[in-house]
């Protein structure tokens, strides 16, 4: 991840993340956000605060379980003092990006499956305190 001046190009910081991939974005989500002060990221089953200015880590925020089972981070989005996410079985996000098969522009079939969440959920965007959660029915990315 590379931050970069918005008046002349040239880089602020960079951080090395080779885990916060996200293939196949039109039939999942984006897996990171900002707001005016810091920048949120999904890495498997944390979230990563990261000061916008500097790139340094402010918090991580976990993904939570669900019927017991450790969850990855999908949806993640900032309403007023809310990070707001969804996570998802472990195997539920595309892995797959070497080969033409992996251009993920199919119309039908394997590739054309829509990822699903089992929890939309909203924690605190400072502490990390869930504020609320839902798991009624499955959520689509």
């Amino acid at each position: 991840m590379i931050s970069l001046d918005a008046h002349n190009g040239s880089i602020l910081w960079s951080k090395g993340l080779p885990k916060m991939v996200r293939f196949n974005v039109p039939r999942d989500c984006s897996n990171w956000c900002c707001d005016a002060e810091a920048l949120y990221v999904a890495v498997e089953d944390v979230c990563l605060k990261l000061d916008g200015a500097t790139g340094k880590e402010l918090a991580q925020f976990k993904a939570p379980e669900y019927a017991g089972n450790s969850m990855y981070w999908g949806f993640v989005s900032r309403h007023d003092d809310l990070l707001i996410g969804s996570s998802s079985a472990s195997s539920a996000p595309f892995t797959g990006y070497w080969g033409k098969e992996f251009w993920y522009d199919a119309k039908d079939g394997e590739h054309a499956k829509k990822v699903a969440s089992d929890i939309l959920f909203a924690v605190d965007s400072e502490n990390g305190s869930e504020k609320w959660r839902y798991t009624e029915a499955l959520v689509i990315n």
